[in-house]
Formats: C-alpha cells, structure tokens, sequence
C-alpha cells in the first residue's frame, strides 16, 4: 500500500472525496486504491473513511499514514455503541496464517463482528476480560481437582496432565480466552501433521473439557466461546492391530526378563488395560478364589470391578510372587507390586556402581512403567518396537474370545467396558463369577492352543536380576 505525502485539512478533505465528505470524516467505498489516494488529516488527529458497502466498517487514517480497519455497532439488547480494532493495513497483527490485513479481509472479519453485535455480544468486553481471566493452568488445576473429587483414575488424570503441559506449554499462563479456534486449529493441524491423529484429538478434547470447567465454575461463565467448538476433528477409526501370529509373537516374550515376560501373558490372558495390568498389588488378589480386584480402572472407582482368573494365570501369579521375594529381597522386597520393576533413579544392588560405592543410593522400587518392549535394531542402530504394547494384547484376547463362540455380553463384563445407552438389556444382566471364570479358562485355553505352547510358571527359586524401568 502505497504511502501518504499529500496531506489535507478538512475542507482540502472535503472537495477530494467529494458531497458525502464532511469535516474528518467520509461515507466510500473502500478499496486499496481508494484508500492510497485518501489525504492524511492535518487539523484534526485522525480521519475517519466509512464504507458504503458494509454499514459500519470503516478505516481510521492517521497523520503518519496508518490506516487501522474498525468495526463500530451498537450491542443488540443493551444500547451501547462500541468501536472494535480490526487490525493495521500491511501488518499480520492478531492473525494465524501471517496474511496482512488488506481491505477484503478487514470487511470480512468486519461483518463477523459486526454479527457478534448483532447478536448482543461485544467483543471489547471479552477483550477486556481476558487481561485478567482465568488461565489455562488455573483451568487445568480446577479440572484435575474435579477429577480427584470424581474418583477419576490416576492414569486419566496424568494422561490430560502431561499432555496439556506438553503441548499447550506457551499458553498455560495466558488467559484461557486468549485461545481462539484459530489458534487451535493450528495447534491441532501441526500434531497431526507428526502422524498422531488420536493425540491432536485428544488435545482438543482437554482445552474443551477445561473451559467447561471453568464456565461452569461461575454464574456468568467465560466470555466467548469454547474454541474446541471451532475444530474440526479427525473420525474416529477404531485399531483393529491383533497378534496376527501368536506362536512368533510368544518366542520373543520368552527372550523378556521374568517380570516383563509375566506380565506379557497375563495382560493376553486376562485382557486388561495397560495400566490396570502393570499396576496390580497383592492386596486385591486372591489366589485361593481366583479373583482379582481392581478397584481404580477406567473412568475412576465408580466403575471399581472384580475379575476371575484363568486357571493358568493364578499359577503364573503363584509363581510370580515367590519369585519377587527372591529378586527383589536386596530392595526390600515387591513392595505388594505383581509385576515391579526397579527406577533408574539410584544404584542397582551388586552392580559396579554399588560395588564402588555402598553408600550410593539403592534404585527403588516401581510398578513396570513401559509395557511396549523395544530393542536396538542391528541395521539402523536405533531403537526398534520388538513388542507392542498390552492394547494390542487386549485386542487380541477379545478377538480370540469372539472366535471361540464368548458371547458378546461376557466378553464386554470380562473387558470392563462401559454400557452404551443402546444396550439397556445388557444392564438388567448380573453373570456370576463362577460363569464368567469359566469363559476366562475357555479363552485361555484357546490362547495357549494358538500359541502352540503350555502354560507354565517360572523355575522355582531361578535367580535372576530385576529389570529396570523403561519410559
């Protein structure tokens, strides 16, 4: 756009832009040409130009030569006329795709404003709660206490935790209605562009789930609107990944450390989530009945369940806790975990680090923290999945279950999965324990069979040396 060196006073004004001009002020149409042929004001600070082809869309033109594009209406239902800043012609200030402001997106962004009034909002006023809203991290706190108050699981809570941190870092000390849908977008167009779909998903369900929060939590709620609603996301395509060839896949898990290889096996025999299955302790199993107890799953202790043991699992778990108490005793034993592990954090008992200095501080220990197992790959030289992780697993034991003629109301009790409103039936339907542990030993069977393998526990008394965690 072109510079402005002719300057006017008002009547100079006047006979250039012809009858419609009046003082500081003029009714054109505006285009780029119209403007780079508007004089700068000189008696008066500033010189107004008002579009004939949106009502109430104008440029304000200053004595250095800036024009800066407003909006200007009165709020519907309150009276109240306004003036809204669009932006400066030439610069890129307040939007996402770094275009600058010309006079077709200025009218544009004019008309949505100007439909916001219309509609009994005003802009200034959102503009001005933002400076001292509620920030993302005040939300995320409040969310995360209302997940406390819930019962929510502690997996559920670290999930949005971490990832919110992660990937919304700049904004957590913003106020939250500084986030548009713009900005979202973008946010979920470049996370989605790494190749993670279900995460650029996953980031825009927290931001709406957080301002919900933070609206409800007072009686006037946030200005604006939540901007998840501005996101288009990504269809939900269910992963139908299963262990296509178990007898392969059952070869690798005998190359595993005793715990992780356990812990392979019973995630595939009892179909439990990852974290569910890294996390038992002692104290909610029983052996002698079969049963264990979770009382902390998916969607928090409301939907705390107990689920019956195969036969082969209750002799893994046998097995498994007497071998704890001899790899774990120089750390004070399992600490009540079924599958422990040791933190990378201090020094292994009987290592060269420990042999140097005894004093140096033992390697606690911690539930397995990473499921998937991974080794170096001979021809890349870099890490490599050599497993995949427990879903996968639990895909496949569903899998198996169907094939074996489960029924569809066993396999969903025996998965913890929540009802949906279309199955009001499936509520009427308590199955006892007794029957449900049969269909667990049928499909554990049918695993094994597939396998090519027998079930069996780990050497009594074998020595070996605890596995570190991985993360």
């Amino acid at each position: 756009m072109a510079s402005y060196t002719q300057p006017c006073d008002a009547r100079v004004l006047g006979r250039v832009l012809g009858p419609k001009a009046g003082g500081h002020m003029a009714t054109i149409k505006l285009t780029e040409k119209s403007l780079e042929k508007f004089p700068l004001p000189v008696d008066v600070a500033q010189a107004y130009a008002w579009d004939t082809e949106v009502t109430g869309f104008g440029a304000v033109i200053g004595k250095t030569g800036v024009i800066t594009f407003v909006a200007r209406g009165r709020v519907a239902g309150k009276g109240e006329r306004t003036k809204v800043k669009i932006g400066i012609a030439g610069r890129a200030d307040g939007r996402t795709d770094n275009r600058v402001w010309n006079v077709g997106l200025a009218r544009q962004a004019a008309k949505e404003i100007l439909g916001s009034l219309a509609a009994g909002e005003n802009p200034n006023a959102e503009k001005r709660a933002r400076l001292d809203g509620p920030t993302l991290r005040d939300g995320l706190e409040l969310h995360v206490s209302n997940m406390r108050a819930d019962n929510c699981s502690q997996s559920s809570i670290d999930t949005i935790t971490s990832e919110v941190e992660a990937r919304l870092g700049r904004w957590l000390d913003r106020p939250l209605v500084e986030l548009r849908g713009s900005d979202l977008r973008a946010i979920h167009a470049k996370i989605t562009a790494e190749g993670k779909k279900h995460l650029a998903n996953r980031i825009v369900r927290h931001v709406s789930a957080v301002w919900n929060t933070l609206d409800n939590a007072s009686d006037d709620g946030l200005p604006g609107k939540n901007p998840a609603r501005k996101v288009k996301r990504h269809a939900y395509v269910p992963r139908r990944k299963v262990i296509e060839d178990l007898p392969a896949w059952y070869a690798k898990v005998q190359t595993l450390s005793p715990v992780r290889r356990d812990l392979q096996l019973f995630a595939l025999c009892t179909g439990m989530r990852d974290h569910a299955a890294c996390h038992v302790r002692w104290e909610h199993v029983d052996l002698d009945r079969g049963l264990l107890f979770v009382p902390r799953p998916k969607g928090g202790e409301k939907r705390a369940f107990t689920l019956p043991l195969a036969p082969g699992v209750v002799r893994m778990l046998r097995a498994r806790r007497e071998e704890n108490g001899i790899l774990f005793a120089p750390y004070g034993g399992d600490h009540g975990w079924a599958f422990p592990s040791l933190s990378r954090k201090g020094a292994e008992v009987g290592s060269r680090t420990h042999g140097r200095d005894e004093s140096a501080p033992i390697a606690t220990v911690i539930p397995v923290a990473e499921s998937k197992e991974r080794r170096r790959d001979p021809a890349t030289g870099k890490m490599a999945l050599y497993l995949p992780g427990l879903h996968t697993l639990r895909r496949t034991f569903l899998t198996v279950a169907t094939e074996i003629g489960i029924s569809e109301l066993d396999r969903h009790v025996l998965a913890n999965h929540a009802f949906g409103t279309a199955n009001v039936n499936a509520t009427y339907i308590a199955q006892s324990l007794d029957h449900l542990a049969g269909c667990a030993a049928r499909i554990e069977a049918a695993l094994w069979d597939r396998m090519g393998a027998k079930p069996r526990a780990p050497t009594k008394g074998r020595r070996s040396r605890p596995g570190r965690a991985r993360r």
